[in-house]
C-alpha cells in the first residue's frame, strides 16, 4: 500500500485563520483517497449536495440578488455568475433570458431608467 506525504500550509498569521482553518478540515477529509479521481467525488459528496434545503438556500440567495453598490460592477457580477454556476452544479438550469431579467430586477433604483430602456428594446423607440 502507498502512502502520500503531504506537505500542510502552517499559520502564518498574514491571512484569515478560519479560511486556513476550513482548507485544513477539508484536507482532512480527503486525505486519504488514493486518487484526485476519488478526492473529487468525495468533495462532492461532502459539499455539493442537492438536498431540499440546499436548493432552497441557494434559490433563496439567487430570486434575492440585488446589485450592492459598495462593490464594483465586477464583484456584482462575479457574485452573480457564481450562483447560476452553483445552480448548474446541483442540474438546476435556468434560462438565459431569466439571467437577464434577474440582473435587470437586481439593479439599484438610480438604474430605473436603463432598466426600462433595456426592457423596452430599441424597437420600441424606432
Amino acid at each position: 500500500m502507498a502512502t502520500s506525504k503531504f506537505e500542510v500550509e502552517k499559520f502564518d498569521g498574514k491571512n484569515d485563520f478560519c479560511l486556513w482553518k476550513a482548507k485544513m478540515m477539508v484536507l482532512k477529509k480527503v486525505i486519504n483517497e488514493g486518487t484526485a479521481h476519488e478526492m473529487w467525488v468525495k468533495l462532492e459528496q461532502l459539499y455539493m449536495s442537492k438536498t431540499l434545503p440546499n436548493r432552497i438556500n441557494l434559490k433563496q440567495r439567487f430570486y434575492g440578488f440585488k446589485i450592492d453598490e459598495s462593490k464594483s460592477i465586477d464583484e456584482n457580477i462575479d457574485e452573480f455568475t457564481k450562483l447560476v454556476l452553483d445552480f448548474e452544479s446541483i442540474k438546476v438550469e435556468v434560462e438565459e433570458e431569466d439571467h437577464a431579467i434577474f440582473l435587470l430586477n437586481s439593479l439599484p433604483r438610480a438604474y430605473e431608467s436603463l432598466r426600462d430602456t433595456l426592457k423596452m428594446g430599441k424597437r420600441h423607440y424606432l
